[in-house]
């Protein structure tokens, strides 16, 4: 659970905390906004990985009324909340496996993997020790030929365990998809109506204990599946989606920022499954902004457009195309104004964008430390006559400190760093992908 620095500079907490003291009554609170303003404080008061969503909204509920005994104050709020968290991760994690499905047929190159802390299972059919008898869905038809999928998790609650697993599989599908869907220059030939993804999820996700007995009444439910044929392992989709797939996932295992794309190609694909081509061109959107070292919560629109258009030899030409891209977002976002012709055309076109984006900052994890190394690259100039005399200057303050360390250094400090053991390894920065190449291989190992 991030918080949401926008949110806390439009809604002070001290305001919050003033309308939860005017509803306040004996006993707890009496309005029927209540959960409104939890719902800020929890955007305002939490930043925290290890709570999901549901467990802030409770911790803070519960802070709220533990406040309540005397008048709420931001102090007294804050303070029981941090109680709340502590008593919270005081708690022993318990082990629970998520089941879900995946639009694959079960074959041979379907094997376990680990990823962070999560185990993932690929079975043939549902073991019949996991009850879902608890369910009210039935199940499409075709899903009975889908890949299931258990993801062996521990949480301190269930939705956090939950939201663990989801992840994980997230991840791994986003990157199957994400080497599928680099080929996709155009939209001509796709339904409206279909996501941009080809591996998507089966309609319902359960949550079990280890035995299989089920872990919590709560369930989650695609309300509008789309029904597509498994993949076989002879489908060419799939053959790319495991060979390239596979050498991504192995790149980022061994680069320097794993944590981070994992949570990129998680968002990626929640973003790409959804069938409404807008809501996926906004998420995609808010992704490259991470993705080039941005946070997308204070809108750097232009940084962003200058980092991207950097990986290209026309920067020139994709400055504008994302300038076009940023005006249609804008549209969508402040309007609910959309290409009314084609809506699909601008997440494709933006995807086209981001995908040489993506494989740069794939395979960028073995040079730079995290995505903000990435995004100052990014900005470095465009210009070779800029950058060769960046480079001197550079040099020339190294040199600098090594031989003037009197004047460059204060007395308390150390005069010049130690020197980098002889025959010491050098990274070199990833090349940046030509995106007009439709055979490169996004994320290959070198």
């Amino acid at each position: 659970m991030r918080r949401n620095r926008q949110l806390a500079e439009q809604f002070q907490l001290p305001r919050v905390c003033e309308a939860l003291e005017k509803m306040r009554v004996s006993g707890g609170f009496n309005a029927f906004w209540f959960d409104d303003l939890i719902n800020l404080v929890v955007a305002i008061c939490i930043d925290d990985d290890e709570l999901s969503d549901l467990d802030a909204f409770g911790i803070c509920r519960e802070a709220a009324h533990a406040a309540a005994k005397s008048t709420v104050t931001e102090a007294s709020l804050t303070t029981e909340i941090g109680k709340a968290i502590q008593t919270f991760k005081k708690q022993s994690p318990k082990k629970y496996v998520v089941l879900t499905s995946i639009s694959v047929e079960h074959n041979t190159d379907l094997v376990n993997m680990q990823i962070g802390d999560v185990g993932l299972e690929f079975v043939d059919r549902r073991p019949s020790r996991f009850d879902r008898s608890y369910v009210p869905v039935k199940l499409p038809k075709i899903e009975a030929r889908y890949c299931s999928v258990l993801a062996r998790v521990s949480g301190r609650s269930s939705s956090r365990a939950y939201e663990k697993g989801m992840a994980a599989l997230g991840f791994v599908r986003g990157v199957w998809n994400f080497a599928i869907n680099s080929g996709v220059w155009d939209q001509d030939g796709y339904d409206f109506a279909d996501p941009l993804n080809v591996i998507l999820p089966g309609s319902v996700h359960s949550l079990h204990n280890e035995d299989g007995t089920k872990a919590t009444g709560l369930y989650g439910f695609e309300p509008c599946p789309v029904q597509k044929e498994p993949l076989k392992a002879t489908d060419s989709n799939w053959k790319k989606a495991h060979r390239i797939g596979s050498q991504i996932l192995k790149v980022v295992h061994e680069g320097n920022y794993e944590e981070a794309l994992r949570s990129i190609f998680a968002r990626y694909c929640s973003a790409l499954d959804s069938r409404d081509p807008i809501r996926a061109f906004l998420q995609l959107w808010s992704i490259l902004e991470t993705t080039t070292g941005l946070d997308p919560q204070k809108a750097e629109y232009s940084k962003m457009i200058d980092r991207l258009s950097y990986l290209y030899a026309d920067p020139e030409h994709y400055r504008n195309a994302l300038r076009l891209l940023r005006e249609r977002r804008n549209q969508a976002t402040h309007f609910g104004v959309v290409n009314e012709y084609k809506p699909r055309a601008d997440l494709v076109r933006l995807h086209s964008i981001a995908s040489p984006c993506l494989r740069f900052v794939v395979e960028g994890g073995k040079f730079f430390r995290d995505l903000q190394e990435v995004g100052s690259f990014l900005s470095l100039p465009s210009n070779k006559g800029a950058l060769e005399r960046r480079a001197e200057l550079t040099e020339e303050a190294l040199r600098f400190k090594r031989h003037r360390p009197e004047v460059a250094a204060t007395p308390a400090e150390t005069p010049g760093p130690a020197a980098a053991p002889a025959g010491a390894a050098k990274a070199t920065p990833p090349t940046p992908p030509s995106p007009g190449a439709t055979g490169s291989t996004p994320g290959s190992a070198p």
